[in-house]
Order: C-alpha cells, then sequence, then structure tokens
C-alpha cells in the first residue's frame, strides 16, 4: 500500500459463528447494513472521502481542521476481509439472483479491505472468484480499481493506468463524482509518479481535490505539496515548461516564491490558493480593443432603484472609459436599467442577449448577481457580475469590492514588510469582522502570529478601553496594585505595553481612523506600525484633517489618488467610478485574461488578472499618509489631459481647488445626488 494513503476507518464487526451468520443472512437481511461497518451491499470506501455534491467546486476555503485520518491497523483491515469473505461463501449457498448480486459485493468489499491492509496476493485470489460474474457499471469499477491497485504492487505501472482509464475516461464532473473516481485518481497519481512523471501525478491530484470537501480534500492537499516539496529546481522548470495544465504551473510556481511554509501543519492554506495564478505575473499592459473583443456591450444596472447612486457611478466610469476608446473596434453600449426587483433580473438578461449582446456587465450587488449566477455559468454569452458570492463556471466572471479582498491584500502586504505578530483592532459590525477574519486567515496561513483581536464600537469617541485590553496595559497595573499592597508603600510606576506586536491592523473608515489614530499613538507612543484597509482613505484631499491619520499605511485604486482633486466623485462612489471603467477594460480584453492567467492589465483600481475560478483580481497601490496627504510608496503618473477632457473637466485654479478641498470637508457618500455632474461643495 503506498504510505502516503490515507485509510478509510471502519469498526470491526464480531465474528459470529457459522450457523448464526447464515440464520442472520437469511432471516434478517438488513442486519449487517444496521450495525456499525460497512454493509456487505454496500461498498468499503478505498480511503477517507468526503465527495463535494454541490454543482461547482466552491472557492471558499476548505472547512476543515486539517487532522490527517489515522491509518488502520493491518490487522483490523484483514479481519474485516475474511468476515466478508465468509460472508460471500454464505450467500454462495443461495441459487438467487439476489443472493449472487450480494455475493459480488461481500467479494468486492473483502478485495477492498486486503488492498487497505496492503495484502495484495489475498486482494487477487478474492477477484478471482469474480471472473465469471457479471458485474455492474458500479461492480465493474470497484473490480477495475482493485485490480489496478494490483498491477501497481507488481510495478506495471502503464498497464494499471490503462485499467484506471476506463474510468477516468468520462469527463470529471462534481455533480458525477463517484468513490471510484477519487480512488482512480489517487492510484493514477502514484503511477504517474513511479513513471516520472510528475505533472500528470499532479494534474490528477488537482482535479481529485476540487472533487472532495473537508479532511479528506485537506489530505490532498498535503499530498499535492509533499510531491511538490519533493521535487528539485530542475524538475519544477521541466513542468512550468512542458506542462499545458495551467493548474499544475500555478501550484509550482506558488512554491518557487515560497509561499507556503508547512506542509504539515498548514495544507489549507495551499488549498486556498487553488489555481490562482502566482504573484509573479507579467508587467501589466495597458488595455487595447481588437478584434477579438466585445462587439456589443450591454450594461446591466439597477438605475431607477434604491442602489441608484451606486449605479449610476460605475456607468459613468463605463462612459468614461468608453469615450477614451478610439480604436476601430469600439463597441457598441447598450444600457438596461433593472429597477429593484432582483427576480426580473433574468428576463433583462435575455433581452440583452436577444438584442445581440456579446459581452454583459452586470449586475451590480450581491441580491441581483446571486440571482443571476446560474442562467450565467450556462450561458453562451460572457458574463462580469458586479457582486454575489456563488461559485462560478462557463464564461461567468465576477468582479467585485469586497472585504475580504481588503483584508488579504493588508496580510500580504504585512508579510512583505517582514512584520510577524500582529494585533487587530475591529469594528463591531459585519464589515469589519469580514475583513478581520479574511486577513486573520491569510495571516495565520502564512506563519504570522496574532496576539489579540478587539472590537470597538465606531459611535464612541472614547477608545482606551479596548487599547488598553489591546497593548494588556491593564496587567502592568494589575502587577502594580500587588506589589503595592505587598510592600505596603507606593513605589514609583509607569504602566508598560505589551512588545510582541510588530504592527496593529486597524480596520477603520477615515472619520473613526481620525479618532482611533491618536489614541493609538498615545498608548503605542507612536512606536507601533499602523496597516489599515482601503476605506480609511476617502479619497478627499483634506490635509488639515488627516494629519491625525499620519503615518498610517493603506491600499489603495490608483484612480482615488490621481484623480482626488478632479474627479466628480468620492469615498466609495469614486471607488464604483474606478470599478465601472474596469470593468469596460475586462469587456475588451476577457479572452487574453482567459487564456493566460499570467496577463495583467493597468486599470484604475490596479492592475487586473483573472484567476481560473473566474474571479476578476485586482492589485491595489500601497499609501501612506504623511502631513495629512495620502502620497503613493511607489510613483503614480498623473492623468492625461485626454482623461480630464473625458471628465468633462478643466484643469482647477488655486482658488477652485481650495473651493473643493472646503467644500469637501464634511463630504460624505450619502449627499451625493447622481442626478448632478459634480461633487457638491458642502453638505
Amino acid at each position: 500500500m503506498h504510505p502516503v494513503l490515507p485509510l478509510f476507518h471502519c469498526p470491526l464487526n464480531r465474528r459470529m459463528p457459522r450457523a448464526l451468520r447464515l440464520f442472520s443472512l437469511i432471516a434478517l437481511g438488513g442486519l449487517i447494513s444496521a450495525c456499525a461497518t460497512t454493509p456487505v451491499n454496500q461498498q468499503v470506501a478505498v480511503e477517507s472521502r468526503t465527495i463535494n455534491a454541490r454543482q461547482d467546486a466552491s472557492t471558499a476555503d476548505p472547512r476543515s481542521n486539517d487532522e490527517s485520518t489515522p491509518l488502520q491497523d493491518r490487522d483490523l483491515n484483514v479481519q474485516q476481509a475474511e468476515f466478508y469473505a465468509e460472508a460471500a461463501d454464505d450467500y454462495e449457498v443461495f441459487n438467487n439472483y439476489e443472493s449472487q448480486a450480494q455475493r459480488v459485493l461481500a467479494i468486492l468489499n473483502s478485495a477492498e479491505h486486503y488492498i487497505q491492509a496492503g495484502d495484495y496476493l489475498q486482494a487477487e485470489r478474492s477477484l478471482l472468484l469474480l471472473a465469471d460474474a457479471q458485474l455492474d457499471a458500479v461492480s465493474s469499477a470497484r473490480y477495475d480499481v482493485v485490480a489496478a491497485y494490483i498491477e501497481y504492487s507488481r510495478g506495471l505501472f502503464r498497464e494499471s493506468l490503462r485499467r484506471l482509464d476506463r474510468i477516468l475516461a468520462a469527463p470529471v464532473t462534481v455533480a458525477e463524482t463517484s468513490p471510484q473516481l477519487v480512488d482512480a485518481l489517487l492510484l493514477a497519481s502514484f503511477n504517474h509518479q513511479a513513471l516520472q512523471d510528475h505533472a500528470a501525478a499532479l494534474d490528477v491530484l488537482i482535479t481529485r481535490e476540487q472533487l472532495l470537501e473537508g479532511n479528506a480534500r485537506a489530505e490532498t492537499s498535503r499530498y499535492i505539496w509533499q510531491l511538490i516539496a519533493a521535487l528539485d529546481e530542475a524538475q519544477k522548470q521541466f513542468i512550468v515548461s512542458s506542462s499545458d495544465s495551467v493548474a499544475v504551473i500555478n501550484r509550482i510556481e506558488q512554491s518557487r516564491l515560497g509561499e507556503v511554509s508547512s506542509m504539515a501543519t498548514a495544507p489549507a492554506q495551499f488549498d486556498q490558493w487553488r489555481q490562482d495564478p502566482a504573484e509573479s505575473r507579467a508587467v501589466a499592459e495597458l488595455p487595447t480593443w481588437n478584434s477579438a473583443s466585445a462587439r456589443n456591450v450591454a450594461i446591466l444596472l439597477p438605475i431607477s432603484s434604491r442602489y441608484g447612486k451606486a449605479a449610476q457611478a460605475l456607468l459613468d466610469g463605463i462612459e468614461y472609459q468608453h469615450s477614451l476608446n478610439q480604436s476601430l473596434w469600439r463597441p457598441a453600449v447598450r444600457v438596461y436599467d433593472i429597477g429593484d426587483n432582483p427576480f426580473q433580473i433574468n428576463q433583462h438578461y435575455l433581452r440583452a442577449i436577444e438584442d445581440g449582446a456579446d459581452f454583459i456587465i452586470g449586475p451590480l450587488g450581491k441580491e441581483q448577481a446571486n440571482e443571476l449566477t446560474s442562467m450565467a455559468r450556462a450561458a453562451s454569452v460572457p458574463t462580469l457580475m458586479l457582486g454575489g458570492d456563488l461559485p462560478l463556471a462557463g464564461d461567468a466572471l465576477r468582479l467585485t469590492m469586497s472585504p475580504e479582498w481588503d483584508g488579504t491584500t493588508v496580510a500580504e502586504r504585512a508579510e512583505l514588510e517582514g512584520f510577524v505578530t500582529a494585533a487587530v483592532l475591529m469594528p463591531d459590525n459585519a464589515k469589519g469582522m469580514r475583513t478581520a477574519a479574511a486577513f486573520n486567515r491569510r495571516w495565520l496561513a502564512r506563519g504570522g502570529r496574532i496576539s489579540g483581536v478587539v472590537s470597538y464600537s465606531p459611535d464612541q469617541f472614547d477608545h482606551s478601553t479596548e487599547l488598553t485590553q489591546l497593548f494588556a496595559i491593564q496587567e502592568s497595573e494589575t502587577r502594580f496594585k500587588k506589589l503595592q499592597e505587598t510592600l505596603g508603600v507606593q513605589p514609583k510606576f509607569s504602566a508598560y505595553r505589551r512588545a510582541d506586536i510588530d504592527f496593529i491592523f486597524m480596520i477603520a473608515d477615515t472619520e473613526t481612523g481620525r479618532i482611533l489614530r491618536p489614541q493609538i499613538n498615545f498608548f503605542s507612543k507612536s512606536s507601533i506600525a499602523v496597516l489599515s484597509p482601503s476605506g480609511v482613505y476617502n479619497g478627499i484631499e483634506d490635509s488639515t484633517r488627516n494629519i491625525d491619520l499620519n503615518n498610517t499605511r493603506f491600499p489603495v485604486m490608483p484612480w482615488m489618488i490621481r484623480s482626488a482633486a478632479v474627479s466628480p466623485y468620492a469615498g466609495q462612489l469614486n471607488m464604483l467610478f474606478a470599478m465601472g471603467a474596469d470593468a469596460y477594460k475586462v469587456a475588451g480584453q476577457w479572452r487574453t485574461l482567459r487564456s493566460n492567467p499570467r496577463h495583467s492589465l493597468a486599470g484604475d483600481m490596479g492592475d487586473l488578472w483573472l484567476d481560473t475560478n473566474g474571479e476578476v483580481r485586482y492589485q491595489m497601490q500601497w499609501a501612506e499618509f504623511q502631513d495629512g496627504v495620502a502620497q503613493p510608496l511607489t510613483p503614480l503618473q498623473p492623468l492625461q489631459n485626454e482623461a480630464r477632457d473625458a471628465l468633462g473637466l478643466r484643469r482647477p485654479q488655486a482658488a477652485e481647488k481650495e473651493n473643493l478641498r472646503q467644500g469637501a470637508r464634511n463630504y460624505n457618500d450619502d449627499n451625493w445626488d447622481s442626478g448632478e455632474s459634480r461633487r457638491k461643495t458642502g453638505s
């Protein structure tokens, strides 16, 4: 048996006297199926596995404790095999169709337990009993898996693979996954390894990984990493240069980047990336339209709904980018107002297709997008949804601004900074919890530590209680009081904060950050780095008020900084404007993005790329507040004159800039009137 093959746990039946067992088989045919062991008329699992019964493999992290399934004791499997062999003998007494069918299943169970015990000779002897038996499709597949294991044990690797091809030849889908298929994929990987075809071994294991969930998927992820870790650099380079499997190449590239620490302690880390491309993508290219680009783009947005303000900002971004497109392949753009009812989205979608759309952008929002997902997955028209969280398939794509992406981005930056221990300060709301959860997953998976997580209310001003808890200052004060009671005098005392915190992840928007940051400075004596998600910067140039955020680092869409003085929007609406512009860019380049996961576009949200799950990802720039001004850590190109013209703006003079700055102090997204073309100058 392969040394890393995790086996299936199955409690042992007590062996019964032959007469009692025979009576049980006759009078109580359901007895065996009611006991704790695997029934005679069911398959014994060759390996622990939980088959993913969903239509599409989830992009979420595996819900698994990542504990290996313990190996079974050899004697236990031998006794199980003998039990089923004796049961097969008992069924042979009866000469009827039902008993013979039960005999076949019992023999297969016996053979599979012998395989688990590593007794291939006895397994082969069991199969010989089926030489003249009529096997149905499932039993035939079980027979082939056992026979293939026997061939593998004898070094007949190619013969074993040819036998497994009978099972693997059919298209692999999650909906039609069978235990025989996942067993065959694992054994195929063993054979490919024996033949030194490491790329093929990884390919079938990645396929297998997608068909499982829970512990079984974590075990497969762990095994994939074992194989990659055993390869030398020359073997990795050969796979990258010769393999036609994007999934395999991406796993190899991830290992080269050192993004996996310990296979034994964090197997879910590899599973989290699944088929996402490595970070070493080619330099982002400027988006261009060509003969392969969409010619008729449909826009589905809830303009007349309660989300109309957001929809209008996004549509303005699309129209802005469309006005910059002066190529020969400039598409026709048609806008559909889908209103407020999510249950009508499918009707609007079908109408857009009937009108000749060959690329569809929208809808906006989780509810509308999830309602459309099933139809978009099956449609022949590529669709870029701007929300939702259901699994994607086919030509269904998705571009979102999620709190999870913010949290993940901060974790990756903290690692680049060389930090080890984080303290998390999060608001007690859903968005804050989602951001913190994503950060925690990514940070811990990369080997980081978290000293504490403290929540706060954004509605309060004084956060000394929360910060005292975060810095463990109360423990210092408690020790001082105990010392004072013991000595009977009052010694000199200065409370100290914990010294094991490398940085604070301050999850806050602009207003809350202005309150929190000075208090963090007070408690930490301004000596601890502070990172925040993108929401800490609202895109408004207000150095007087933002000076309280000095030295705070945060990810930011390039557009937010480049357009701060001239954009008709601010805050989240300006992010939606950039999102609309980039959705238009994806429409022009989606075929290239789909065919090459390493290809990226220079977008207004950041560098854009498409992962193999259909998610459009974006890499934001990093900035830091200096003297109240958001300064990018790497220089950004200013907006060109044609871009300013497309915005319908002229360069503001100094007095106009001051008016904008003064008026923007109390600006928020709620006082934006989507019917106007400029930002309001006051609230």
